[in-house]
């Protein structure tokens, strides 16, 4: 070989060498602190994109040496004793599109890009609040929250290479930590947790044992959240749910932002306006995705073998105050939990202006309508439909007047959807609606049209045109979403209504009879449905009102608080007070009503559902046929207001042929159980006495009506003592296993209590 090619050689070689005397760019990452609370994957605040400001870079807690001379697999880098390292030559490229729209939504985003080693325990709190307290965090905080803002992004990643600790391997290969973290540590007072929490700070929250070394691209754009719901109300489709009132109008949709069209997500990202958070290149690459291991995980004899702390035989006490520490982290810090945004539509009428024909209850509460008329003197052969809904003594068989209301300013949080259904015109007509008009030729004789108010568009002479917004780009059978405060009315296009959602309809009519002479009745465009002749034109209308749930019991709606009408599958309707799901059929609080009643009273039931009741034997026996249910009793003691509850498992009750025969088992409870000496007992009133004591009538004896035996354990239904000891022996409120011995020398039957209730839930 000649001089030159071994000279060529040893260089390389030498390059070699050199090459190989540094590990792979990004692995000094490993080991290193990190805080979960001031970390975030997008970078330092001020920049766009950069590294994590929760990398303690200065903090190594794992010590990492090179006294296996371990190299790459291409022999290009040096690789730590405790680190796996796996290169690619070309990237993996992976894109994500999300909506961040709330400090929540920021959140779980960027969870995406750090994960950890666990899901809970003592580090759930820090979990909690990640990444709250980092600049960046504030700021999107601050734009979702208080400016209502929706951002719309799009995250390209190109995977470079992949660190990690071998943490499996690091007992058996005795992992240390440095000397560094090793006298922080130790310089650590057990007694003080401020330190602890300094510590944390400085140190951070856990330490990194896996880094992913690429590059990223993060495209951002934002709107304002009225522009997204105009963009969101075309492009989501069936993402709404009801939402309740909202911006003082009686309804509203609730956003399923995870239901959003990726199209538009990217189509947003994309636009002329967004940002760019970039971080690594291929030649410089920067952690796009970290794992975490607590910083309590190093907390052990065996990283700190041969370096404990003085004094102390072993670390499972620093362990434990750092574990404590760590809970209260987030305390400490005063940071909590990010929260969710409903992002709401509110349903109010669409944008532009506009008319319906007015019902016998007015225009529509939402909004601001005008009312006008229009007098047609017609033929003498009117007819209509039955019922019909228009105002009264507006319609006769010889004349009629429409009614109208007119939308008279274009403001609206959405266009009209697609459908099956016309309006009036009133200026112009709507987006995506075809404008038409149909003429009424009306009576030519002594002709009395009149008109008054504010009307649509028309032409009002001897004769009638109307014009009309209509559409027929949907079908009919998908719902629509308009106000529900009031019933209204929208033309259909053919012989069947619109469905709109939360509302019943009603297909109506009326037939005008037009000029019998000579008669130039016409129609142009798209109008309203008008039968098969224009000859005498027959309108048809769709009557919207409110479609209310049939409320079976309290569990229907286990939000609501107070009284509503409950209306069974076997056609009982009557009133109950719920609570969170739970239906009362009998309280009593004040003794204002009289429970010492007969036997029909407790068949049907007395009382003030919003007051002291019993809600009627027959109308328990219809509820607990619908399923299985679990009955609730409550007792309040006098003066200390304790509370204790007894709970039943099993209760039904037989209907009236068996004299409402009680079963009733399965207790749990703080009250003690005084309802199973009643099981498989039936109902006895003063005046029908089902009882089985052999020496008269329970009922009578101890003036209440119950479940007895021969007699009672409890007797809810007795005498209401407004004083905590009864007059009479076992006459009144009573529940003989609690309160106890209260009155001196007399057992529990001498104790009345003040208040109690009775409800049932659905098991």
């Amino acid at each position: 070989m000649s001089r030159l090619g071994v000279l060529i050689l040893l260089v390389g070689v030498f390059i070699k060498l050199i090459v190989c005397q540094a590990p792979p760019r990004g692995v000094h990452f490993l080991g290193k602190g990190y805080n979960q609370v001031t970390g975030n994957p997008e970078g330092d605040p001020g920049k766009f994109g950069g590294v994590d400001p929760g990398i303690q870079d200065t903090r190594s807690i794992i010590q990492l040496t090179y006294a296996r001379n371990k190299l790459t697999s291409d022999l290009r880098y040096k690789v730590p004793d405790q680190v796996f390292y796996g290169p690619r030559e070309s990237c993996t490229e992976s894109a994500v599109l999300s909506v961040v729209y709330s400090s929540e939504s920021y959140q779980r985003g960027l969870k995406e890009s750090v994960e950890t080693s666990y899901s809970g325990g003592f580090m759930k709190g820090v979990l909690e609040v990640s990444f709250s307290a980092s600049q960046r965090f504030a700021e999107m905080k601050k734009h979702t929250s208080d400016e209502k803002k929706v951002f719309f992004q799009s995250k390209n990643e190109c995977l470079y290479g992949t660190a990690r600790l071998r943490l499996e391997s690091a007992r058996s290969e005795k992992f240390k930590v440095t000397k560094s973290f090793r006298d922080a540590i130790c310089s650590l007072p057990l007694h003080d947790t401020n330190a602890f929490m300094r510590f944390i700070d400085t140190w951070g929250t856990d330490f990194i044992d896996l880094v992913k070394l690429g590059s990223k691209e993060t495209n951002r754009s934002e709107e304002s959240e009225t522009s997204f719901l105009e963009d969101v109300s075309k492009e989501v489709g069936g993402g709404f749910s009801a939402g309740g009132s909202y911006k003082l109008h009686s309804g509203s949709l609730k956003v399923d932002m995870e239901s959003i069209r990726t199209s538009l997500i990217s189509r947003k990202a994309q636009s002329h306006n967004r940002k760019t958070l970039k971080s690594g290149t291929k030649d410089n690459p920067e952690p796009i995705h970290l794992r975490l291991t607590s910083i309590h995980g190093v907390l052990t004899d065996n990283y700190f073998e041969g370096m404990k702390c003085p004094g102390i035989s072993s670390m499972f006490p620093v362990a434990e105050k750092m574990k404590t520490a760590l809970m209260g982290y987030p305390i400490w810090k005063k940071l909590s939990k990010p929260t969710g945004r409903i992002i709401r539509l509110p349903v109010a009428w669409p944008r532009g202006t506009y008319g319906l024909p007015k019902t016998n209850t007015g225009c529509p509460n939402d909004g601001t309508w005008h009312s006008g008329w229009r007098k047609h003197d017609t033929e003498t052969n009117n007819w209509w439909s039955h019922p019909l809904h228009f105002p009264v003594n507006s319609y006769w068989k010889n004349d009629i007047y429409q009614h109208f209301c007119t939308k008279t300013d274009t403001t609206g949080y959405s266009n009209w959807p697609e459908g099956e259904y016309c309006i009036y015109k009133s200026k112009k007509c709507p987006e995506d609606f075809e404008e038409g008009w149909i003429k009424w030729d009306d009576e030519d004789s002594n002709n009395k049209n009149m008109n008054g108010g504010y009307r649509p568009d028309m032409v009002a002479t001897r004769d009638t045109i109307i014009f009309y917004c209509c559409r027929n780009d949907g079908h009919a059978t998908n719902g629509i979403d308009l106000p529900m405060t009031s019933p209204f009315y929208l033309f259909p296009i053919k012989d069947y209504c619109q469905k709109v959602n939360g509302m019943k309809s009603t297909l109506e009519y009326f037939r005008f009879d037009c000029e019998d002479s000579s008669n130039k009745n016409r129609v142009g465009g798209l109008v309203p449905y008008h039968g098969t002749s224009n000859r005498d034109h027959t309108i048809h209308y769709c009557y919207y009102t409110r479609d209310l749930p049939v409320i079976q019991d309290c569990g229907a709606d286990p939000s609501y608080i107070g009284a509503r009408t409950i209306k069974t599958k076997d056609g009982r309707s009557f009133n109950a007070y719920c609570e969170m799901g739970w239906t009362y059929f009998s309280q009593r609080f004040d003794g204002t009503v009289n429970f010492f009643r007969n036997w029909a009273e407790y068949k049907n039931g007395f009382g003030n559902a919003k007051a002291e009741h019993f809600v009627g034997l027959d109308n328990i026996v219809s509820l607990l046929k619908q399923g299985n249910y679990k009955l609730r009793i409550d007792l309040i003691a006098w003066f200390t207001k304790t509370h204790k509850y007894a709970e039943y498992t099993t209760f039904r009750v037989a209907d009236g042929s068996d004299k409402y025969r009680l079963t009733i088992g399965g207790y749990s409870g703080t009250a003690g159980d005084s309802m199973s000496g009643h099981n498989n007992m039936r109902f006895s009133t003063h005046d029908q006495d089902n009882d089985a004591w052999p020496f008269g009538n329970c009922a009578a004896t101890y003036t209440g009506a119950w479940w007895y035996n021969s007699c009672h354990f409890s007797n809810l239904f007795g005498v209401y003592n407004r004083h905590p000891v009864c007059p009479r022996f076992a006459q009144c409120i009573a529940w003989y296993k609690w309160p106890g011995n209260l009155v001196a020398g007399r057992d529990n039957y001498w104790y009345s209590f003040p208040i109690f209730t009775m409800k049932i839930i659905r098991k």
